[in-house]
Order: C-alpha cells, then sequence, then structure tokens
C-alpha cells in the first residue's frame, strides 16, 4: 500500500497470521434467537439492553441481564437501518423511509420522530445527547445527505448534501469533532467550525469506523484496521491479519490505559487487537456471516 507508506509515524503492517501466541476461542453463546423474520440490519447494546433492527420494520428487544427478548416495537414503516443508546435512558432508531424516532427505555414508549427527507444510512448521537447526525441518501442522484438535528427542540439544524455517496457518520467521545465516511476516505471535521481537520485515504473501502480518545480505527476491503492517531491523524498500525474484508469495528479503552480493537469479518470471525503492541490477542469463529456488531465492556481491566 504506496499511500500508508508516506504517512507519517509507526505505520508498520502487522500480520500475525501464523502468530501462535494467539488464543483461538470457542465460545457459548449467552443467548440467541432467531430476532427478525428478514435479515438483521444493526445491532446496540447498553449495560441493560440490546436492541436490534431489521428489514422487517421492526426493532427487538433483549434484556441482558435475563437473557431473554424484553419485546418488539413496530413504529417503523420501513427497514430499520440503525440503532444507537444513548446512556441506558434513550434509544434512537434509523430507517429506510427517514423517520428517526427517539424511544425512552423505561417504557418503550416513542417521543419524538424526526423526518429526513432522504432513508438513513448512519446516526450517530452527540456525547451531551443534544445533538444526533443523520445520514441518508438520495440513490437515484447518487450522493447523500447529511442532517444535524437538535434533540431538544426537534428542529432541523443543518442540511449539507455532500457530492458523493458516504457510508458512516460518527462523532468523537468529546463531541468537539466527527468523522465520515465517503468511499476510501474519511475525513474529520471540526464541530463548531464545519472546518475539515483531516482526510485519511485508504486503499479500499471503508466499511466501519470506530472513534475513541487517543485513536481512530477503520476497516474495509482491503482486509485490514487502520489505526490512526488522534489528533494528529497519522497512521500508527495496519493490522492486516483476517482472511476476508472487514464489516465492522469497534473497541475499548482500559484501566490500564491501553486500547482493545474488536473487528468483524465477513467469514464469521470476531478478532481482538491490542493497539499498541500491537498484537492479535483472540480470534473466535462465529456460525454465520457477520454483518453488524455492538459491543459492551463489562470489564475494563482487560
Amino acid at each position: 500500500d504506496e499511500e500508508d507508506d508516506d504517512d507519517e509515524g509507526n505505520n508498520d503492517d502487522v500480520e500475525g497470521k501464523n502468530d501462535k501466541s494467539v488464543e483461538h476461542k470457542i465460545i457459548t453463546p449467552l443467548f440467541k434467537t432467531d430476532a427478525h423474520v428478514g435479515c438483521v440490519k444493526a445491532v446496540a447494546c447498553c449495560d441493560k439492553w440490546i436492541a436490534t433492527g431489521g428489514t422487517d420494520e421492526t426493532i427487538r428487544v433483549i434484556d441482558i441481564k435475563r437473557n431473554r427478548e424484553h419485546g418488539m416495537l413496530h413504529q417503523h414503516t420501513s427497514a430499520v437501518n440503525c440503532v444507537e443508546f444513548y446512556k441506558n435512558s434513550h434509544l434512537i432508531s434509523g430507517s429506510e423511509d427517514g423517520s428517526v424516532m427517539i424511544w425512552r427505555t423505561s417504557d418503550w414508549t416513542p417521543l419524538h420522530t424526526l423526518n429526513n427527507k432522504h432513508g438513513l444510512l448512519s446516526l450517530s448521537v452527540h456525547p451531551s445527547g443534544r445533538m444526533v447526525l443523520c445520514l441518508g441518501v438520495d440513490r437515484k442522484k447518487k450522493r447523500s445527505h447529511l442532517n444535524l438535528w437538535n434533540l431538544l427542540d426537534g428542529r432541523c439544524a443543518l442540511t449539507i448534501t455532500l457530492p458523493k455517496l458516504a457510508q458512516d457518520v460518527r462523532w468523537s467521545p468529546s463531541g468537539d469533532a466527527y468523522a465520515l465516511v465517503e468511499d476510501n476516505e474519511v475525513t474529520v471535521y471540526n464541530t463548531e467550525e464545519g472546518t475539515e481537520l483531516a482526510k485519511l485515504e485508504h486503499s479500499s473501502k471503508i466499511a466501519s469506523i470506530k472513534f475513541l480518545k487517543s485513536i481512530l480505527i477503520c476497516g474495509g476491503e482491503d482486509k485490514s484496521l487502520h489505526v490512526w492517531n488522534v489528533p494528529g491523524y497519522t497512521l500508527q498500525h495496519r493490522l492486516t491479519a483476517h482472511t476476508s474484508r472487514v464489516r465492522c469495528v469497534d473497541g475499548w479503552e482500559t484501566d490500564a490505559g491501553e486500547i482493545r480493537a474488536v473487528c468483524a469479518t465477513s467469514d464469521g470471525t470476531l478478532t481482538i487487537w491490542d493497539t499498541k503492541i500491537p498484537k492479535r490477542l483472540i480470534a473466535i469463529p462465529v456460525p454465520g456471516r457477520l454483518v453488524s456488531m455492538a459491543l459492551f465492556v463489562h470489564n475494563k481491566s482487560a
């Protein structure tokens, strides 16, 4: 990858395919269910609930502590493409018809509906809970629209028409920046001024990103994870020990300051990395084709 070689910083390609120290784990699911009649499009979790959205226009809610289904939400009238929790108090969901719904998790009452003109591909709730970024797509004109909604008054504060199709949008943990994914580029913008902070180019299309305090993780069709430093946005590592394309990425920071990256690949493998060493720690085979993933860390000491 010639572009990666030109980046500053420690941009070593880390293979690890034959690393015998990697633990290959077989895990037993705590809970398994055929959640949707159609395909599962999105999944999110907090420390009490799991929520999944599907092409059957429903949201399924699962009680984590009891390991059983809690109920089903029917108010959407099109495929539910994105779901995200704000803390434990609210769930925000977006669908193919452009609607975004805010749910109160204490009784699962739908509080508000925000209507976007185009079908939702991605949404991201600001860390303050006061705003939500909604990424919609106009497939006929082959361009995307980014809307910023004020959740306090239910008004759209900003609409940006993007010149090409975008795949994903994510706030930074502090909320002072957000990242927009367009094909093989990830562009980071300053929230207050709207100025471009960095444009991160990759060799192929990016499918998923995760914004952490000190790194930005990107994964996609080149079967690699790209780990970028924050706020400098220089390439720290390119982790290439995957046999198929990366569909989803996530991560967390341990109490000791170590950073773990988790990726799900289309061949049904979950891989956990230590991004500082860097080293592949665990590879977990999962039955079926992975299309979405949500991470909740009970113990941040490891």
